[in-house]
């Protein structure tokens, strides 16, 4: 059983992925009573209160014999899971009030785990005294448990159990804090142990360790380390309990090499994306920049896969794409190395795209910080990360969002679905559902628990092929989303590119036979449970067995899972097996009586044709792969291989082709977004400086002011030029430019329309009065034989002194003062009128001259008497009159007015008269342009112009 468990576990424990089976279930159960009815049955002639300790053996069923861990030798060793069977099995044999109240299990493995998390291996100790039947007593059988007529002997005798092991079955390092704790002793003998003495393998001997203490130990070796505990008892007895810690002094501390890279990355970090359904995922980012680099201008993003346990870190993302020099060639190519981690890689897929988008986004932010030489983003993904990249790139140019990636690599991803044989599925939900009595197989091996908790995760339901729970719609979501659009997309995959199929089983085949037998109480309690595992068979006509799960106490329980598919399970593509990945099945005990036989370690992870996005059919998933493949990406990696190979394991013509893909397209980027200049927008005749910011380490500069002779430099470096007016009648504008370059990089930035020696042509404003002293609001409204009062307005800090009026030819000038002019049109008031003042700054002491201009067009004239409406006209014009001004020129309006509208060639295009205002002329059949309109009263006459535009 701790087998199967420990093979389900680790498998899923590395980069497992989900989606939809088509099953059924068909099961056998004998309902005729309940086990705990049954068990109440065997026991009703029994006095049960008469038990001392509380606790019966034949009460319980222990899956570990506690009859081998009386503390007596040392000859049965435990790990963590057989020592959590024996606190099970105590657990179940409390059978009155006398027995001491035990926490439950899942509360000490819920605490056991958080202390690994903390580095910190408890030593728990289990010492009781426990009641079992005497033999010569009673008699049992499957009616039940009964006194022997005239026997006089005792119902129960005691025994002792001492069990201690550590708190975890595995650990990686080298040094380990070992701890005994008062909360972890167990005992309902009157004396609890205060002091023991463990031999860790360590070649150190004996420690005594108290409690509360705890103690470094330090292992110079891998393997299985056999810890001996002794506990000297107060009546002078020795109780010794042996058990395993099994030690990887494997670590990720990188290796100088002929390219020697510092522990600790250049820059790290979390980012937060936004949320999908209601929550949001999180992302560590770990950023090595690129040789002789000290700016993030190169960026070559690297996506883990999936990663349940976070076992999976940036240092082994690190190491992983250090195979045949990829990393080091990266680094000397000047790329900027960006490690993600998540957080939470059993999370919906969405959640860490949305994460990942926003590291996207700070990232080209800091590229734009480093404008020269910088280059579009690089996005590789293994397994899961293929899939979290896709849907990022694709979210991102959905929202219009411009994500700067020229190429995505996707490395033995599942665009179209992975694979984990449904069999073994089946039995991890077997297990975990699993209850007899009281006792849950999943409190006693955690595992499971954590192996049910992946496999009913969001990221392995979205991206399992076939799923024991049920799958969801998420790569039917990834195909109608597409592929990315802005950028080149290649895959890798790790299988077979000649159809070959994984050689280690048939389409089938059993793939696990596991026999597991208790017998520790006789026929009362005799405990059998058989499992197989079959591999998915070759497109069967009906559905065929994929996990079969009987087991036997009194009856006999089964079920058959049954499931009509593919052979995904032997399929080509990227192995998973369960040895590479530390399994070691020297290492699985067995109770006597219990065998348990592997087919194979392996099977298909992420078949060939779903690693290259290739629609999944009976003769596509065993075809070959040729260039004429269906699928959505633009180059796949093919070579002459047949085999098989491991899942994301890099290779060296993979690695060699990556490389040449990557060098596709590299092209830089000089566009200097990130330079901005500072400085003043006014020089005068004394010094200004202006500073150039942000220019990128190892970028030289020079600077040049376009404006001629008007200044004249003072001096000058690669971020600062300063420069004055040359002299006061220096009048102008000009560009002052820096040219900035690093290798083969060049840009210019600009700081435009640079004043010298006068303030801003803006800071004066014109205001026009017309002869009745009203304000012209547009200084476009002039009329002709009008006389205007014009005001120079200077808003800026210079002073005013001296005032030249120069006007259109035809206008007359009647006087000026200061900052006033008097002005009449005459008959032409259309055309540029120009405007212009001199004044005075002191600011750059020198005589400057500021101009504004206006034009003098007008179509809303007749002495101001009579407007047009509206104007430009299309359909029609209306005429007003303004009352007030016909009172000032005491106008009768009673009368009658004549009216003529010509064309600018003087051809009549209606005449009328009118004498009711306002009066309206049609235009609907005018053409486009200018036409003149002429009213006359007497001998007085207005004109006006008005424009007609369809």
């Amino acid at each position: 059983m701790r087998a199967i468990a420990t093979s389900i576990f680790l498998a899923w424990a590395m980069h497992v992925c989900a989606q939809t089976p088509i099953m059924q279930v068909d099961k056998l159960k004998d309902n005729r009573r309940s086990e705990l009815e049954l068990r109440d049955s065997l026991f009703r002639d029994i006095d049960l209160e008469m038990v001392e300790t509380g606790f019966l053996l034949e009460y319980s069923l222990f899956a570990e014999d506690p009859l081998k861990h009386t503390g007596v030798n040392g000859e049965s060793v435990l790990n963590t899971d057989r020592w959590r069977m024996l606190y099970g099995g105590l657990q179940r044999a409390i059978v009155n009030s006398r027995a001491i109240k035990l926490p439950e299990l899942t509360k000490l493995n819920s605490e056991f785990k958080e202390s690994s998390k903390e580095d910190i291996i408890i030593l728990p100790i289990l010492w009781f005294e426990y009641n079992y039947f005497d033999d010569e007593a009673v008699s049992i059988s499957s009616q039940g448990i009964k006194k022997v007529a005239n026997n006089n002997t005792a119902l129960f005798k005691s025994r002792e159990l001492f069990a201690v092991a550590p708190s975890v079955k595995k650990v990686k390092g080298r040094d380990f804090t070992f701890s005994l704790s008062v909360d972890f002793i167990f005992t309902n003998k009157e004396t609890r142990p205060e002091r023991i003495l463990v031999d860790f393998d360590d070649g150190k001997g004996n420690t005594e360790i108290n409690t509360g203490d705890a103690v470094h130990v330090n292992y110079s070796s891998a393997g299985m380390k056999k810890i001996t505990t002794y506990y000297n008892t107060t009546e002078g007895n020795r109780l010794i309990s042996v058990s395993t810690l099994i030690v990887d002094t494997e670590e990720n501390a990188i290796i100088p090499g002929d390219f020697l890279r510092s522990e600790v990355p250049d820059i790290t970090g979390d980012i937060t994306g936004r949320t999908f359904q209601g929550a949001a995922a999180t992302i560590e980012y770990y950023i090595y920049l690129g040789s002789g680099d000290t700016i993030l201008n190169k960026p070559f993003f690297v996506l883990e896969g999936f990663d349940p346990y976070n076992a999976f870190s940036y240092e082994d993302l690190y190491y992983e794409i250090d195979y045949a020099g990829l990393r080091d060639d990266l680094f000397d190519e000047g790329y900027d190395l960006i490690f993600v981690n998540y957080v939470n890689s059993t999370d919906y897929i969405q959640r860490n795209a949305y994460a990942l988008e926003e590291l996207i986004g700070f990232v080209n932010e800091e590229k734009e910080l480093n404008c020269m030489e910088k280059y579009a983003n690089v996005i590789m993904g293994f397994s899961m990360g293929g899939l979290v990249a896709r849907y990022a790139l694709v979210d991102m140019e959905n929202l219009d969002q411009d994500h700067d990636t020229r190429l995505y690599i996707s490395y033995d991803s599942p665009h179209r679905g992975a694979n984990v044989p449904i069999g073994y599925q089946q039995l991890v939900k077997e297990m975990f559902d699993f209850q007899y009595l009281v006792w849950t197989i999943r409190d006693e091996i955690p595992e499971i628990e954590d192996a049910y908790a992946i496999m009913d995760s969001p990221a392995a339901r979205q991206m399992l092929i076939l799923h024991a729970l049920s799958g969801s719609t998420f790569i039917n979501e990834l195909a109608q989303m597409g592929m990315p659009q802005q950028c080149r997309n290649i895959a890798l995959s790790n299988g077979s590119m000649q159809g070959v199929n994984y050689p280690d089983f048939e389409p089938g085949q059993k793939l696990l036979d596991l026999h597991y037998e208790l017998d520790i109480i006789g026929d009362l309690w005799h405990f059998i449970l058989d499992a197989n595992c079959y591999a998915l068979a070759d497109n069967p006509a009906s559905p065929e067995r994929v996990c079969e799960w009987y087991y036997k106490v009194i009856s006999w329980q089964s079920s058959v899972l049954s499931v009509a598919s593919l052979p995904f399970d032997n399929a080509p593509g990227g192995i998973y097996d369960l040895e590479s990945f530390g399994i070691d099945l020297n290492d699985i005990q067995l109770p006597e009586g219990s065998s348990m036989v592997l087919t194979s370690t392996g099977f298909c992870f992420v078949p060939t044709v779903s690693a290259f996005d290739i629609p999944i059919d009976a003769t596509s998933l065993q075809a070959s792969i040729t260039s004429q493949s269906p699928t959505s990406f633009n180059a796949i990696f093919i070579n002459n291989d047949s085999d098989n190979e491991l899942h994301i394991d890099l290779t060296l013509p993979k690695v060699n082709w990556i490389l040449q893909q990557i060098a596709i397209g590299d092209v830089i980027d000089c566009d200097g977004s990130c330079l901005s200049i500072t400085g003043p927008s006014v020089v005068c005749n004394t010094n200004s400086s202006f500073t150039l910011h942000s220019l990128p380490s190892g970028s030289s500069c020079t600077w040049l002011f376009s404006g001629g002779n008007l200044v004249t430099p003072s001096s000058g470096n690669d971020t600062i030029a300063t420069f004055r007016g040359t002299s006061c009648s220096n009048i102008g504008k000009g560009n002052l430019i820096f040219t900035v370059t690093k290798g083969t990089c060049s840009a210019q930035i600009v700081k435009s329309d640079i004043i010298i020696n006068g303030p801003p042509y803006q800071d004066v404003t014109l205001s026009v009065l017309d002869s009745y002293g009203q304000t012209i609001p547009d200084q476009s409204l002039l009329c002709p034989y009008t006389t205007y009062h014009m005001y120079i307005h200077n808003n800026s800090s210079c002073s005013t002194s001296n005032y030249i009026w120069d006007i259109p030819a035809g206008w007359t000038l009647h006087y000026t003062y200061n900052d006033m002019a008097s002005i009449n049109t005459n008959d032409s008031p259309w055309g540029n009128v120009v405007v212009k003042a001199q004044t005075c700054c002191t600011g750059c002491g020198s005589n400057v001259m500021i101009h504004s201009a206006y034009f003098g067009e007008s179509w809303d004239c007749g002495q101001g008497l009579f407007t047009i409406y509206p104007n430009p006209a299309a359909d029609y014009i209306e005429i007003h009159v303004r009352i007030e001004k016909a009172d000032v020129i005491g106008l009768n309006l009673e009368g009658k007015f004549d009216l003529t509208v010509t064309d600018i060639y003087g051809i009549v295009k209606f005449a009328s008269s009118f004498n009711e205002l306002p009066y309206r002329v049609n235009t609907a059949n005018y053409s486009d342009g200018m036409y003149i309109l002429k009213i006359s009263y007497g001998e007085k006459t207005w004109t006006s112009r008005f424009m007609v535009k369809h």
